[in-house]
Protein backbone atom coordinates (compact mmCIF):
# COMPACT_ATOMS: atom_id res chain seq x y z
CA UNK A 1 0.00 0.00 0.00
CA UNK A 2 1.41 3.40 -1.03
CA UNK A 3 1.14 6.12 1.58
CA UNK A 4 0.08 9.48 0.16
CA UNK A 5 1.83 12.57 1.46
CA UNK A 6 -0.69 15.30 2.15
CA UNK A 7 -0.18 19.03 1.75
CA UNK A 8 1.37 20.11 5.03
CA UNK A 9 2.80 23.43 6.14
CA UNK A 10 6.07 22.57 7.88
CA UNK A 11 7.23 26.08 8.76
CA UNK A 12 5.80 29.58 8.75
CA UNK A 13 8.23 32.44 9.24
CA UNK A 14 6.78 35.83 10.07
CA UNK A 15 8.83 38.46 11.93
CA UNK A 16 7.17 39.00 15.31
CA UNK A 17 8.07 42.66 15.63
CA UNK A 18 9.81 45.20 13.40
CA UNK A 19 10.30 48.95 13.61
CA UNK A 20 8.90 51.16 10.90
CA UNK A 21 11.56 52.72 8.70
CA UNK A 22 14.43 50.39 9.60
CA UNK A 23 13.91 47.78 6.87
CA UNK A 24 13.36 48.23 3.13
CA UNK A 25 11.41 44.98 2.99
CA UNK A 26 10.19 42.10 5.14
CA UNK A 27 9.70 38.45 4.14
CA UNK A 28 6.85 36.24 5.32
CA UNK A 29 7.53 32.64 4.34
CA UNK A 30 5.32 29.57 4.33
CA UNK A 31 7.16 26.33 3.57
CA UNK A 32 5.22 23.14 2.92
CA UNK A 33 5.47 19.56 1.72
CA UNK A 34 3.28 18.08 -0.99
CA UNK A 35 2.45 14.68 -2.38
CA UNK A 36 1.97 13.26 -5.87
CA UNK A 37 -1.38 14.95 -6.47
CA UNK A 38 -0.74 18.69 -6.76
CA UNK A 39 -3.69 19.50 -9.01
CA UNK A 40 -5.02 22.94 -8.21
CA UNK A 41 -2.10 23.90 -5.94
CA UNK A 42 -2.67 27.42 -4.61
CA UNK A 43 -0.90 29.48 -1.93
CA UNK A 44 -2.92 32.27 -0.34
CA UNK A 45 -2.05 34.73 2.39
CA UNK A 46 -4.79 36.39 4.45
CA UNK A 47 -4.47 39.47 6.64
CA UNK A 48 -6.40 39.77 9.93
CA UNK A 49 -9.37 37.75 8.66
CA UNK A 50 -9.93 34.98 6.19
CA UNK A 51 -12.59 36.75 4.11
CA UNK A 52 -10.32 37.96 1.30
CA UNK A 53 -6.70 37.08 0.52
CA UNK A 54 -4.04 39.78 0.24
CA UNK A 55 -1.84 37.51 -1.87
CA UNK A 56 -2.49 34.54 -4.13
CA UNK A 57 -0.26 32.32 -6.20
CA UNK A 58 -1.74 29.63 -8.42
CA UNK A 59 1.05 27.34 -9.64
CA UNK A 60 1.97 28.05 -13.27
CA UNK A 61 0.50 31.57 -13.03
CA UNK A 62 1.88 34.91 -11.86
CA UNK A 63 1.34 35.78 -8.20
CA UNK A 64 -1.16 38.52 -7.34
CA UNK A 65 -1.22 41.07 -4.52
CA UNK A 66 -4.59 42.37 -3.36
CA UNK A 67 -6.30 44.50 -0.77
CA UNK A 68 -4.04 46.30 1.72
CA UNK A 69 -0.94 44.76 0.11
CA UNK A 70 -1.74 45.76 -3.49
CA UNK A 71 1.37 47.42 -4.93
CA UNK A 72 3.40 46.63 -1.82
CA UNK A 73 4.56 43.07 -2.60
CA UNK A 74 7.62 42.23 -4.70
CA UNK A 75 5.89 39.81 -7.09
CA UNK A 76 9.21 38.78 -8.69
CA UNK A 77 10.57 37.44 -5.38
CA UNK A 78 11.24 33.68 -5.33
CA UNK A 79 11.57 31.80 -2.05
CA UNK A 80 12.58 28.54 -3.75
CA UNK A 81 13.77 27.11 -7.03
CA UNK A 82 11.12 24.37 -6.73
CA UNK A 83 8.44 25.27 -9.34
CA UNK A 84 5.73 24.15 -6.87
CA UNK A 85 7.06 26.42 -4.09
CA UNK A 86 8.79 29.35 -5.74
CA UNK A 87 6.21 32.06 -4.96
CA UNK A 88 5.08 30.76 -1.57
CA UNK A 89 6.49 33.77 0.34
CA UNK A 90 5.55 37.43 0.59
CA UNK A 91 8.24 40.08 0.26
CA UNK A 92 6.53 43.23 1.49
CA UNK A 93 8.30 46.41 0.44
CA UNK A 94 8.51 49.36 2.85
CA UNK A 95 6.44 47.84 5.68
CA UNK A 96 4.35 50.40 7.55
CA UNK A 97 2.38 50.28 10.81
CA UNK A 98 -0.91 49.71 8.97
CA UNK A 99 0.11 46.15 8.10
CA UNK A 100 0.41 45.00 11.72
CA UNK A 101 -1.75 41.99 12.50
CA UNK A 102 -2.29 38.28 11.98
CA UNK A 103 -1.12 36.69 8.74
CA UNK A 104 -2.54 33.33 7.71
CA UNK A 105 -0.93 31.18 5.04
CA UNK A 106 -3.26 28.69 3.35
CA UNK A 107 -1.86 26.04 1.00
CA UNK A 108 -4.41 23.92 -0.85
CA UNK A 109 -5.04 21.55 -3.73
CA UNK A 110 -8.36 20.29 -5.10
CA UNK A 111 -8.22 17.53 -2.46
CA UNK A 112 -6.73 19.06 0.71
CA UNK A 113 -5.74 22.18 2.61
CA UNK A 114 -3.49 23.30 5.47
CA UNK A 115 -3.14 26.67 7.17
CA UNK A 116 -1.02 28.42 9.78
CA UNK A 117 -1.25 31.86 11.37
CA UNK A 118 1.36 34.16 12.91
CA UNK A 119 1.27 37.76 14.05
CA UNK A 120 3.54 40.58 12.89
CA UNK A 121 3.72 43.96 14.61
CA UNK A 122 5.22 46.99 12.88
CA UNK A 123 5.67 49.71 15.47
CA UNK A 124 6.22 53.39 14.86
CA UNK A 125 8.80 55.74 16.23
CA UNK A 126 8.85 56.49 19.95
CA UNK A 127 8.78 60.08 21.15
CA UNK A 128 12.42 59.74 22.23
CA UNK A 129 13.42 58.55 18.73
CA UNK A 130 11.54 61.45 17.14
CA UNK A 131 13.24 63.96 19.45
CA UNK A 132 16.70 62.60 18.69
CA UNK A 133 16.03 62.59 14.92
CA UNK A 134 14.78 66.16 14.88
CA UNK A 135 17.28 67.58 17.36
CA UNK A 136 19.99 67.78 14.70
CA UNK A 137 17.68 69.71 12.39
CA UNK A 138 16.62 72.05 15.19
CA UNK A 139 20.22 72.76 16.18
CA UNK A 140 21.12 73.35 12.50
CA UNK A 141 18.32 75.91 12.19
CA UNK A 142 19.38 77.69 15.36
CA UNK A 143 23.03 77.79 14.26
CA UNK A 144 21.95 79.13 10.85
CA UNK A 145 19.93 81.98 12.34
CA UNK A 146 22.12 82.64 15.40
CA UNK A 147 19.18 84.59 16.81
CA UNK A 148 16.26 82.80 18.48
CA UNK A 149 13.95 85.57 17.25
CA UNK A 150 14.68 84.90 13.57
CA UNK A 151 14.40 81.15 14.14
CA UNK A 152 11.02 81.56 15.80
CA UNK A 153 9.75 83.52 12.81
CA UNK A 154 10.71 80.59 10.54
CA UNK A 155 9.30 77.73 12.63
CA UNK A 156 6.19 79.67 13.67
CA UNK A 157 5.66 78.65 17.31
CA UNK A 158 2.59 80.43 18.77
CA UNK A 159 3.66 83.90 20.08
CA UNK A 160 2.79 83.40 23.75
CA UNK A 161 5.10 80.38 24.00
CA UNK A 162 8.08 81.77 22.09
CA UNK A 163 10.02 83.33 24.97
CA UNK A 164 9.51 80.30 27.21
CA UNK A 165 10.32 77.64 24.67
CA UNK A 166 13.59 78.85 23.21
CA UNK A 167 15.09 80.76 26.10
CA UNK A 168 18.48 78.97 26.10
CA UNK A 169 21.51 79.41 23.83
CA UNK A 170 20.87 76.22 21.82
CA UNK A 171 22.91 77.53 18.88
CA UNK A 172 26.09 77.06 20.96
CA UNK A 173 25.30 73.47 21.96
CA UNK A 174 26.48 70.14 20.62
CA UNK A 175 23.90 67.41 19.87
CA UNK A 176 24.45 65.79 23.28
CA UNK A 177 24.20 69.11 25.12
CA UNK A 178 21.13 69.95 23.09
CA UNK A 179 19.49 66.65 24.03
CA UNK A 180 20.27 67.23 27.72
CA UNK A 181 18.79 70.72 27.41
CA UNK A 182 15.63 69.30 25.84
CA UNK A 183 15.33 66.74 28.65
CA UNK A 184 15.58 69.51 31.27
CA UNK A 185 13.13 71.73 29.40
CA UNK A 186 10.07 69.63 28.56
CA UNK A 187 8.17 72.65 27.24
CA UNK A 188 10.75 72.82 24.42
CA UNK A 189 10.31 69.09 23.76
CA UNK A 190 6.59 69.62 23.24
CA UNK A 191 7.38 72.47 20.85
CA UNK A 192 9.71 70.24 18.83
CA UNK A 193 7.04 67.57 18.58
CA UNK A 194 4.42 70.14 17.50
CA UNK A 195 6.69 71.41 14.75
CA UNK A 196 7.24 67.96 13.30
Amino acid sequence: MIELIAIKIVKIEVPEIIQYGLQDAVILDCDYTYGNNTSGLVVKWFFRNKARPVYQWIVSQKPQDMGILRGRVDLAYRASSDPLKMHRALRIVKPDTDISGDYTCVVSTFMEEDSRTKQMIVFGKTIKTRIIEHLEYLVTLIRKHKSPTKLLEEIDIPPLQKNIQLGGPLHLMSKIEGLKYLMKNPQLVSAVLEIW
